[in-house]
């Protein structure tokens, strides 16, 4: 994961996670990918067990050491995007320990080869209009064609260089060529979807399963990008029919390729993303619903993951 020292705990999925996984007896460690080590014998980490609480003051250490993760019953990737050679490295390590019998999720090649932005091709006919392109040729035809566009990163999360273009802004160009590095790095461009303003909804699928009530994020005023780091706000509200038919497409590819916990986010009714290296909205469907989202998590660990 991330350090902790970092994590708002009201908020974190992944802390949600553990708190669930303690009430089910389980002990609890932490690391990060700076801290894992491994060679030809395994994988080691150096770690520190918690104790975990709901509140600002949330985890206390219990002890550290450098434990070997063939160790563990299961490993989380949880760690937050960008997805750089760090997070890249982490995976191949964590290929040797599930290599090694251990259920690491999600799946570290998943992680690896699954980007959260270009997945959705696999599923084109839910998705709006989208072309990947460094060049930036490419991309003002692309915005000629749809008139209004964005265009992101495929490595970041949380809105970050997230931008809304129109074909008569007088900075285009320069938008393109910093977003893309001159030129050298691919992004995804996408149709501006004007349904944002009405949220974008975020669908929680476990082992394959909507969970049946979905996180709405509302924009503030002014702005398109309606993730929470970028000030939105959110409801909490039943699934849809289409919450429930793009649910069902996504939920055995993912679960088939070793995703447990993914989030889905969809824009007026179009397939926008899928997160799969750290999933959030845990939190606030548990408190605007009352279901133990996380704890469901361990059951599908439990009743199928541990066995595969």
């Amino acid at each position: 994961m991330d350090p902790p020292e970092r994590i708002q705990p009201a908020k974190d999925s992944t802390v949600a996670l553990m708190l669930a996984a303690q009430a089910r007896g389980a002990e609890i460690y932490i690391t990060t990918p700076s801290d894992l080590c491994g060679g030809p014998t395994g994988v080691d980490a150096h770690v520190r067990k918690i104790q975990v609480a709901g509140q600002a003051d949330w985890w206390q250490v219990r002890e550290e050491a450098s434990v070997a993760l063939t160790e563990f019953d299961v490993v989380l990737m949880r760690k937050d995007p960008p997805v750089d050679m760090a997070y890249i490295a982490a995976t191949w390590l964590l290929d040797q320990v599930r290599a090694a019998g251990v259920c690491v999720l999600n799946a570290p090649e998943t992680l690896r080869n699954m980007n959260e932005k270009l997945s959705i091709v696999q599923f084109a006919d839910l998705a709006p209009p989208l072309l990947v392109s460094a060049r930036r040729d490419d991309l003002e035809g692309f915005l000629a064609e749809y008139n209004e566009i964005v265009i992101k990163p495929l490595d970041r999360m949380g809105g970050a260089l997230v931008y809304r273009l129109r074909r008569d802004d007088a900075d285009l160009a320069s938008i393109i060529e910093s977003v893309t590095h001159q030129g050298t790095v691919p992004v995804m461009a996408q149709r501006f979807l004007p349904e944002v303003t009405e949220g974008d909804r975020r669908l929680l699928l476990i082992d394959g399963e909507l969970i049946p009530d979905v996180a709405v994020r509302i924009p503030k005023a002014g702005e398109f990008r309606a993730n929470l780091a970028q000030g939105g706000t959110l409801r909490v509200e039943p699934a849809n029919d289409r919450d429930r038919e793009i649910a069902d497409r996504l939920g055995a590819p993912l679960r088939d390729a070793g995703v447990c916990f993914a989030g889905a986010d969809v824009v007026g009714g179009w397939l926008t993303e899928i997160n799969i290296t750290s999933p959030t909205c845990i939190r606030e469907v548990e408190a605007h619903t009352g279901q133990a989202v996380a704890m469901r998590f361990w059951d599908a660990v439990a009743d199928h993951w541990l066995e595969t």
